[in-house]
C-alpha cells in the first residue's frame, strides 16, 4: 500500500505543479493581453516558484512513503527499487536547487 501512495505522489510531483503553472501563465497573461496591458515578469517568477514548491512537497511525500515500503522489504532488496527512490526524489532536488538559487541571489 505505501508503494502504491509512494507512485501516487510521484506522478502527482511531475504533473499537477507544472500543468498548474501552464494554466495560472495563462490565465495571468491571458487577461493582460486582452486589456491590451502589460505585465512584468514576476508573476511568472512566483508561479513557477510555488510550481517547484509544490512539486517539491509531493516527492518528499513520495520519497518517504517509497522509503518505507523499500526498508519493509527483506533482504535482499531489489535494486530497481532503489532506481525507484531516486526517480521519485529528482523533482524534490531539482526544485529544491532552483529554488535555493533563486532565493539566494
Amino acid at each position: 500500500m505505501k508503494r502504491q501512495i509512494s507512485w501516487f505522489f510521484g506522478v502527482l510531483a511531475y504533473v499537477a505543479p507544472p500543468v498548474w503553472a501552464y494554466f495560472e501563465q495563462l490565465s495571468v497573461y491571458g487577461g493582460a493581453e486582452d486589456q491590451n496591458g502589460y505585465v512584468c515578469g514576476l508573476p511568472m517568477l512566483a508561479i513557477i516558484v510555488l510550481a517547484c514548491i509544490g512539486a517539491a512537497v509531493l516527492s518528499g511525500l513520495a520519497t518517504l512513503f517509497g522509503t518505507l515500503s523499500f526498508l519493509s522489504l527483506s533482504k535482499p532488496r531489489p535494486r530497481l527499487r532503489i532506481v525507484e527512490l531516486v526517480v521519485l526524489g529528482l523533482p524534490f532536488v531539482f526544485s529544491a536547487a532552483y529554488v535555493g538559487i533563486i532565493f539566494s541571489v
